[in-house]
């Protein structure tokens, strides 16, 4: 009779942990789904805001290792859902379909999830060893994270939100990060309401069914400490809703009221018609060849500036593509230089240009945007600071040694060695003048304020006379990434970047879609995706549009999180060390 109770009770305990195995996968794989849905659907960016509560009931009462271990699976789903394009780009980067491509797509997914589960465990820990409300608590740490962890291609929070104006407004104060801790704000404030909701419900079920067995009361009382004590306590505190409340109706009513207010200045302001040509070129590994009826000296763009120049543009964008030669071949520079002075339109574009030979005889190159005025002649130069990991260089990895070799082939004629350039620079065109940006550039918020502080200064200093305003130019080839989502979520980014620092912006792509942004973050202009043409747009322009606070001061928030972060964990520390 006993070896039969310790057989049934074995059983019920196994039931028991498979049973909240399941619901925890359960939980992870809807939170994969919503949160992906907001990458991939900018209309569905509401999803953003409540994405995390079913992770958060997917950790309740973990430990630390299976709260890691949790994470990480959840990381791998939601990176593997909303960054399944990286597939395609390893394919498209190494030239072949392989089974290897999607065992290097599962490390680079293994690699992002474990910013979510170093997250994770870093925000049980700190709940069991301090006593900082998890309103405070998580927010911090999300941003923090997002922040310091590095990643090849970002899939932030805040970049779901460039169809939410009202969201948006106050990153030109704090930054996109801001809205990334308000958004993780939302969230840990909808996993206390379904608790306490939770909570509401079960004792009610208590209360009306005395006839419950003694372990189903036991089981349903369980469920109304499971969380935390810090819940309960929270319950009972008016203080915090009254904190997190607050803080996302300032945000939002200033929010509502700078998105008008923009927009009615921007109405007011000066427009420039613009050339935008779309090639829609497919990348290429090897050497470029004309197309036929075509040359290095006139390609199939400067067909398409021509046409735009009868249509008196002052200005044609190129995006980033295959290589122009324009650096490296002086009859094409010529050719360039005088087709663009017949046509009395400036043109800014993207080139490659080799730079020296090094020791080991490998090519290194610049990653260039170049600009011609009406003239013809170049007055600005500019080389890519943020290169690519793995497509432009390799991190961390010493020349000539065995593991950078084997990365090398690895990711085959993909990678090319670009030398970063040094500083950024400012094309001056008659009426405004332009940031250029190159590619993954647009996706760093700190590092395009600067770019804006350091052109809005040496304008002021060093040539007082030039009142022109300002243009951020973006110049991209998501080409590598097929016909998937990646190029509707770049432009995501850039969408920020305009509100940020609250300046026009024009981004061009090889394949699409090319936008230009209002200082509102309203795309006032769309092209096609995956469709070769040429467009003219008129973009705003003020002669007083110099940056906004969060340009002039960028590492403010990212400052404020650190010095938060560190203090939270030493706190933990000091905790951990009382309890031990």
């Amino acid at each position: 009779m006993l070896s039969i109770n310790r057989r049934n009770d074995t059983v019920l305990s196994v039931n028991r942990v498979v049973g909240k195995l399941v619901k925890q996968l359960s939980l992870i794989l809807l939170f994969s789904v919503i949160i992906s849905v907001a990458f991939l659907d900018m209309q569905r960016f509401y999803l953003a805001w409540l994405a995390f509560v079913p992770l958060f009931f997917a950790i309740e009462g973990a430990t630390l290792s299976r709260t890691y271990c949790l994470g990480t699976l959840a990381g791998i789903a939601a990176f593997a859902s909303g960054k399944y394009w990286i597939v395609d780009f390893i394919t498209l980067a190494k030239g072949s379909d392989s089974g290897t491509n999607y065992w290097l797509a599962f490390l680079y997914w293994l690699y992002c999830s474990q910013m979510l589960a170093l997250l994770l465990t870093a925000f049980n820990w700190l709940r069991k060893n301090t006593n900082i409300h998890d309103f405070i608590l998580f927010p911090v740490l999300l941003a923090s994270f997002t922040v310091a962890y590095p990643m090849l291609f970002t899939m932030r929070l805040a970049d779901s939100q460039v169809n939410f104006y009202s969201a948006i407004q106050a990153t030109e104060l704090l930054g996109s990060y801001a809205l990334d801790a308000l958004i993780a704000l939302v969230n840990i404030m909808g996993y206390y309401l379904l608790v306490k909701l939770r909570s509401y419900f079960v004792s009610r079920s208590i209360d009306r069914n005395n006839r419950f067995k003694e372990g189903s009361q036991m089981q349903a009382r369980s469920l109304l400490n499971q969380p935390t004590a810090q819940i309960d306590s929270a319950s009972s505190s008016k203080l915090p809703w009254l904190f997190g409340c607050s803080l996302i109706s300032l945000w939002f009513i200033y929010g509502f009221s700078a998105y008008w207010q923009w927009e009615k200045k921007v109405n007011s302001w000066s427009t420039m018609d613009i050339g935008i040509v779309q090639p829609n070129e497919i990348p290429q590994l090897t050497k470029k060849k004309p197309y036929p009826g075509y040359s290095n000296s006139h390609p199939p763009e400067m067909e398409m500036t021509e046409r735009l120049a009868s249509l008196d543009v002052k200005l044609v964008i190129w995006p980033e593509a295959n290589p122009k030669l324009y650096r490296d071949n002086l009859q094409i520079r010529n050719a360039y230089q005088k087709t663009v002075k017949d046509l009395g339109t400036a043109l800014l574009f993207q080139d490659i240009s080799r730079l020296d030979i090094s020791d080991e005889g490998r090519q290194q190159h610049h990653n260039s945007a170049i600009m011609l005025n009406s003239e013809g002649r170049q007055v600005g130069l500019y080389h890519k600071i943020k290169r690519i990991p793995f497509g432009e260089y390799i991190p961390l990895l010493a020349d000539g040694s065995r593991l950078n070799s084997w990365v090398e082939d690895v990711l085959g004629n993909f990678l090319n060695h670009y030398v970063a350039g040094e500083q950024h620079q400012r094309f001056t065109h008659p009426q405004a003048n332009i940031i250029p940006l190159i590619c993954y550039e647009t996706t760093f918020s700190e590092f395009v304020a600067n770019a804006v502080h350091k052109t809005a200064n040496d304008r002021q200093e060093k040539n007082k006379e030039d009142a022109n305003g300002l243009i951020l130019v973006g110049l991209s080839n998501d080409g590598w990434f097929g016909s998937t989502h990646q190029p509707y979520q770049h432009i995501m980014g850039s969408v920020l970047r305009a509100v940020e620092n609250r300046l026009p912006l024009v981004h061009v792509a090889n394949n699409g879609p090319s936008i230009v942004v209002s200082p509102s973050g309203k795309v006032l202009f769309s092209t096609d995706f995956q469709q070769a043409g040429g467009y003219v747009t008129k973009v705003p322009y003020s002669n007083t549009a110099q940056g906004s606070f969060y340009s002039h001061y960028p590492w403010l928030f990212k400052g404020i999180l650190y010095l938060c972060s560190l203090v939270f964990f030493v706190y933990g520390v000091i905790g951990y060390r009382r309890k031990r």
